[in-house]
């Protein structure tokens, strides 16, 4: 094949490859800067659940919160403040852990610590957070606790739910006798024992509101009509036992210990 036919053929393919070219680019091209601008920004993606996950010889990390928060900027940065704090504060007592195994010939066991916020309830005024933390820190055996929030979506500011009653007292002295009977019950079944052996252990008294973590819930929707008792290992029992989480609903004399100004969100259960 001569120079002129080679020469001939990769013009003629060079030509098909122009013609193929996807003229809408071509025009964007042309167009310039300015067709860029006036086209459609790319829709706000939706929040989503934020999860931070990390994974050391020294230590794991896990802390989770749902959609409904990271939709809230305040509330957002608020547990983005958390996250940071407990991961500083993980990493400096495990690598001190670990220095110490070191210095005194003893094996390490790395820490962790892992918090998962769930929603309790969702109502147009206010959101209402628990969660569950486990953590080990090289002790004999890990160790739970509990936590929780209330957002104001109104004030835009984070509240405890004690906040809301007139004192911790007030509640206490409307809940304690439901709440005591069902834990006791509770203890009996786990223990196999009678709930009269139940009421002479004198080592573990039924905790008060004070000693529990209080979590509001809602089981029509509407408003707060459920509280949720959380006792963590230690606090009425043993730590063999693990804890304990009671629900009571709303009742007249819950809403007598509700501070008038948060007496709206509160609705006793029929």
């Amino acid at each position: 094949m001569s120079r002129i036919t080679v020469l001939l053929v990769l013009l003629l393919g060079l030509a098909v490859a122009l013609i193929s070219i996807d003229r809408a680019a071509i025009a964007d091209f042309l167009a310039g800067p300015k067709a860029a601008q006036n086209s459609p920004a790319p829709a706000p993606q939706a929040p989503v659940a934020r999860e931070v996950a990390l994974q050391s010889d020294l230590y794991s990390f896990d802390y989770v919160y749902p959609v409904q928060a990271a939709a809230i900027p305040g509330l957002a940065g608020l547990l983005d403040r958390r996250i940071e704090k407990a991961k500083v504060r993980l990493e400096s007592e495990a690598m001190e852990a670990r220095k110490q195994a070191r210095a005194n010939n003893y094996p390490f066991q790395p820490h962790y610590f892992d918090l998962g916020w769930s929603v309790a309830a969702d109502l147009p005024g206010w959101l209402s957070l628990q969660s569950s933390v486990q953590t080990y820190g090289g002790g004999a055996h890990p160790n739970q606790h509990f936590d929780t929030l209330l957002w104001d979506r109104k004030q835009g500011r984070a509240l405890a739910p004690l906040e809301l009653f007139t004192s911790a007292e007030a509640l206490d002295a409307a809940l304690h006798e439901r709440y005591c009977g069902a834990l006791e019950k509770e203890r009996a079944e786990r223990r196999e024992v009678s709930i009269a052996e139940v009421r002479q252990d004198e080592m573990w008294a039924c905790p008060g509101v004070a000693d529990l973590t209080v979590v509001l819930e809602t089981k029509g929707g509407k408003a707060f009509d459920t509280i949720l008792l959380l006792a963590a290992p230690y606090i009425a029992g043993p730590y063999v036992e693990g804890s304990y989480e009671t629900e009571l609903a709303v009742d007249g004399a819950v809403l007598d210990a509700v501070k008038p100004e948060f007496r709206a969100v509160f609705q006793a259960k029929r």
